[in-house]
């Protein structure tokens, strides 16, 4: 389940980045 976390973590920042 790691590497899941990590997907998402990777989705929410690109996310955060394009709100930014």
């Amino acid at each position: 389940m790691m590497w899941l976390g990590s997907r998402v973590l990777s989705r929410l920042c690109k996310k955060l980045l394009f709100c930014l």
